[in-house]
């Protein structure tokens, strides 16, 4: 297991996507297509009757965004803009 399955459980579990699908998202990243919602549950289900199994040969490879970590980066940064224009421009 290692890495790769946490890579590619991110991606499942949408907290995590492919660099470049992020930087040319042109809606909410956030969006979901609910028509995959039962075949996730499915899944899971299987998963966890032991049914399905992860064999390890769905190994995710390349540069991934981390999507709780760009909503720490923006909220820091939004904090940071309110806190110059308070000290700077009088705001």
């Amino acid at each position: 297991m290692g890495l790769g399955w946490v890579v590619t459980e991110g991606l499942k579990s949408k907290a995590m996507m492919p660099l470049k699908d992020f930087l040319l998202a042109r809606e909410s990243v956030y969006s979901r297509d609910w028509s995959e919602m039962p075949w996730r549950i499915l899944e899971w289900g299987l998963e966890k009757v032991g049914l399905v199994a992860w064999n390890g040969e769905k190994v995710a490879f390349g540069e991934f965004v981390i999507l709780g970590n760009v909503e720490v980066g923006a909220s820091l940064m939004t904090m940071a803009n309110r806190d110059f224009k308070l000290r700077y421009v009088g705001g």
